[in-house]
C-alpha cells in the first residue's frame, strides 16, 4: 500500500515539475499563446548553468510579471511530432521595449546556439529586429526535442509577449498592422490638430492645454505601442527611454486644462490648491526622470492613483457647488481611470496580455478625449455668449457714457454761459455803480476846478509885468490851467464812459500824444526819464479823442512808475506809430525790467495790481482795455521786449483817413 502511495507521489511531483512541452505537428504553426515557465533573477547576474538549477513557475507566453522585475528567464521545450523537418520562428512581440534579449537553444542539456540583442546598440538592433519583434529561428528534425531558454531584461515593467510561427505565418505576423492602434492614434492626432488650430484662431488657453494633453498621449502611445519601432526603426535606448516620461506630462496638462476650464483660481480656491498639489507631485516626478527614468516610472502608478483621487474629490465638490459641467468632466475622467486601471493591472502582472488589456489606457484616453472635446466646445460656447453679452453691455455702457459726456458738456456749457451772464451782470452792476460814483465826483469837482481857473485868472491879472519871475509864474499858471482843463475833460469822459452815444471827432494822434507827455512832463523830467517819439503826423484819426488820450496817459504813467520803482538808469520811454494794413498801431515801450511772465496774462483783469492798495486800484489797464476794445473796436496787448514792457494799441482802419 505504501509502495503505491510513494509511486503516486513521485509521479505527481514529476508532473508538477516537468517543463512545458510544445508539440509541433504537420499542421501550419501559429501559436500566439502557449505554456512556459519563468524565473526572476533578483541578482541580475546569474549564468545559464545557474539558471538551469532554479525552480521555475508555470505561466503563459502572454505573461506580465509586474514592476521591478528586471531580469526574467523563460523556458519551454519544442518537440517535432511530424515526420518532416520543421523550421520554427520564436517571436518576442514586445522586444522593442526591452533593454536586452537573449535566446538559447539546447538539446540534451547542451547549448547548440544563442542570440543576444542589445537595443542600445543601433547596428546590432538593425540586424536582428524586425519592426517590434525579435525573432529566433529553431529547426527541428522529426521526433526531435529542444529546450529554449530566453532572458528578457526590461527597464521597469516586465511584460514579454512570445509567439511561435512557421515561416509563412511568421511573415504574415511581420506584415500585419495594428489597426486598432492606427485608429486610436489617428483620432488623437486629429483632435490635437483641430484644437491646436482653434487655439491659434481664438487664443483660449483651454484649447492649448487640451492640445498638449492629447499630444503627450500620442507620444506615449507611439512609443509604448511599438509604432515608432515598427514604422521608424526607433528602439529603446538611453535616449529614447525619455519618451516614456510623456506619461508624466499627460496628467500635468490634464490638470492645467481642468483648472482653466473651471477657472478654479477664481471660483474654487480650495479645489485649486488640491489640483496644484497634483501639478507639484508630477513636476517632481519629471525632475526625478531627468536623473533616472527608472525611478520616475516606479512612482508613476502611485502618482496616477493620487491624481484620480484628487480629480474625483474636487469635481464632486464642484458638482455640489452647482457646476454641472464638472459632472461631465467627472464621467469622462472616471472612464479613463477605469481603462487605465485595466492597463495598470496588466503592467503590474495581475492580468495577462490581450489586445484590450494592452491598449486599455489608449482606448480610455480616446473616449475621454471625445467627451472632453464636447465639454470644451460647450464651455467655449458659453464663454463666447458671455463675451457677446459683455460686449453688448460695453457698447451700451459706452453709448451711455457718450450721452452722459454730451449732456455733461451741455450742462457745463450752460453753467459757463450762466456764469458769464452773472459776470456780465456783475460787471454791469459795478459799472453802473462806477458811473454813479463818477457822476457824483464830477458834480463835486466841477465847481472847485472852476474856482481854481478863476483864481488863476485873478492872479494873472494882478501879476506885475516888471517882476523878474513873472514868466515863470505865468508858465506855472498855464500849467495849472491845462491840468484843471484835463481834469475837467477826464471827469467828463468818465461821466460819458458808459454812454453809447459818445461824440466821435477827427483828431491828430500826434497832438494827443504830445498833450499826454506834457501832462506828465514834470514827473518825467524830475526822474530823468527820456521820452523818444517817432510819430507819423500825416494822418488824422476819427474816434474818441479824450478816451484815447486817457489810455495813453495811463500807459505812460505805468511805464514811468515802473522805471522809478526799479531805479532804472538811463530810463527811457519810446513811443512810435505805424500804419499797417491801414490800421494805426501806437506802441509804448519802456526799459523798466518788463512784466513777470506768470502774471502778464492777468494785468488787464479788474482790480489786479502789484502795487500796494494805497498806490493803485488795479482798474487803469482794465478801463484802458475796455476803451480800446469796447468803445473803439481796437486791440490792446502787451509783451516783454528788450528788457521792458511794450503796450500796443491797434486801431481799426475803417476809422482813419489821410489828410
Amino acid at each position: 500500500m505504501f509502495k503505491y502511495i510513494f509511486l503516486f507521489f513521485i509521479l505527481l511531483t514529476s508532473l508538477l515539475t516537468a517543463m512545458p512541452i510544445i508539440n509541433i505537428d504537420a499542421n501550419p504553426t501559429k501559436l500566439q499563446e502557449f505554456n512556459l515557465e519563468y524565473f526572476v533573477d533578483k541578482t541580475e547576474n546569474m549564468s545559464l548553468d545557474e539558471i538551469k538549477q532554479q525552480d521555475f513557475t508555470p505561466d503563459k507566453s502572454t505573461l506580465s510579471l509586474g514592476i521591478l522585475e528586471v531580469d526574467a528567464w523563460l523556458r519551454f521545450e519544442l518537440r517535432n511530432q511530424s515526420k518532416k523537418k520543421q523550421k520554427l520562428f520564436i517571436h518576442d512581440e514586445h522586444a522593442y521595449i526591452t533593454n536586452t534579449l537573449e535566446f538559447y537553444e539546447l538539446k540534451d542539456d547542451l547549448l547548440l546556439s544563442s542570440l543576444k540583442i542589445t537595443l542600445a546598440n543601433k547596428t546590432d538592433t538593425d540586424a536582428k529586429m524586425y519592426g517590434t519583434d525579435a525573432i529566433f529561428e529553431v529547426s527541428l528534425n522529426p521526433t526531435e526535442t529542444k529546450t529554449i531558454y530566453i532572458k528578457s531584461r526590461m527597464l521597469v515593467m516586465q511584460y514579454p509577449h512570445f509567439s511561435i510561427y512557421d515561416e509563412k505565418n511568421s511573415k504574415k505576423r511581420l506584415s500585419k498592422n495594428n489597426t486598432l492602434l492606427f485608429i486610436i492614434l489617428g483620432m488623437l492626432l486629429a483632435f490635437a490638430f483641430y484644437h491646436g488650430m482653434l487655439y491659434l484662431a481664438t487664443g483660449y488657453k483651454e484649447y492649448v492645454y487640451y492640445t498638449l494633453y492629447l499630444s503627450s498621449a500620442v507620444v506615449w502611445d507611439f512609443f509604448l505601442s511599438g509604432m515608432l519601432a515598427n514604422n521608424f526603426g526607433i528602439y529603446f535606448n538611453h535616449f529614447t527611454e525619455n519618451f516614456l516620461l510623456s506619461v508624466l506630462f499627460i496628467p500635468i496638462f490634464l490638470i492645467l486644462f481642468a483648472k482653466t476650464l473651471f477657472d478654479t483660481k477664481n471660483n474654487y480656491k480650495t479645489e485649486n490648491l488640491f489640483l496644484n498639489s497634483v501639478l507639484v507631485l508630477f513636476s517632481i516626478g519629471l525632475m526625478i526622470g531627468i536623473y533616472s527614468v527608472y525611478y520616475a516610472l516606479i512612482l508613476t502608478s502611485s502618482l496616477y492613483i493620487y491624481m484620480f483621487f484628487i480629480i474625483f474629490t474636487t469635481t464632486i465638490s464642484m458638482i455640489r457647488k452647482g457646476n454641472k459641467l464638472a459632472l461631465i468632466f467627472l464621467g469622462a475622467n472616471t472612464i479613463f481611470s477605469l481603462f487605465m486601471l485595466v492597463n495598470d493591472l496588466y503592467y503590474m502582472g495581475h492580468l495577462n496580455y490581450t489586445a484590450f488589456t494592452f491598449n486599455a489606457a489608449s482606448i480610455g484616453i480616446v473616449i475621454e478625449a471625445v467627451i472632453l472635446s464636447f465639454l470644451l466646445a460647450y464651455k467655449i460656447r458659453l464663454l463666447q455668449l458671455k463675451e457677446l453679452e459683455q460686449s453688448k453691455e460695453l457698447i451700451y455702457s459706452k453709448e451711455i457714457q457718450k450721452i452722459n459726456k454730451v449732456l455733461q458738456y451741455r450742462i457745463d456749457e450752460e453753467v459757463e454761459k450762466s456764469r458769464e451772464k452773472d459776470k456780465i451782470l456783475f460787471q454791469q452792476q459795478k459799472l453802473v455803480s462806477m458811473g454813479e460814483m463818477i457822476e457824483n465826483i464830477a458834480h463835486q469837482w466841477r465847481q472847485p476846478l472852476s474856482q481854481i481857473n478863476s483864481s488863476v485868472l485873478v492872479i494873472d491879472n494882478y501879476l506885475d509885468p516888471n517882476n523878474e519871475n513873472s514868466e515863470t509864474i505865468e508858465a506855472k499858471l498855464l500849467e495849472i490851467e491845462n491840468l484843471t482843463l484835463y481834469m475837467s475833460k477826464t471827469i467828463e469822459s468818465f461821466k460819458n464812459f458808459f454812454d453809447p452815444n459818445k461824440l466821435h471827432s477827427l483828431f491828430s494822434i500826434e497832438k494827443i500824444v504830445n498833450s499826454s507827455i506834457l501832462i506828465l512832463k514834470n514827473s518825467t523830467t524830475k526822474n530823468n526819464i527820456t521820452i523818444e517819439l517817432n510819430i507819423d503826423d500825416t494822418n488824422d484819426y476819427y474816434g474818441l479823442e479824450d478816451e484815447l488820450q486817457q489810455v495813453i496817459i495811463i500807459l505812460l504813467n505805468n511805464a514811468k512808475e515802473a522805471l522809478i520803482d526799479n531805479r532804472i538808469k538811463d530810463a527811457k520811454i519810446d513811443i512810435y506809430t505805424e500804419y499797417v494794413d491801414s490800421n494805426f498801431i501806437i506802441t509804448i515801450c519802456d526799459n523798466g525790467g518788463g512784466i513777470d511772465e506768470e502774471i502778464i496774462d492777468k494785468i488787464f483783469d479788474p482790480y489786479f495790481t502789484t502795487k500796494h492798495k494805497s498806490q493803485g486800484t488795479g482798474l487803469g489797464l482794465y478801463i484802458s482795455k475796455l476803451i480800446i476794445q469796447e468803445n473803439m473796436f481796437g486791440r490792446l496787448s502787451v509783451r516783454n521786449s528788450n528788457g521792458g514792457a511794450c503796450f500796443e494799441i491797434e486801431l481799426p482802419n475803417k476809422n482813419s483817413r489821410s489828410i
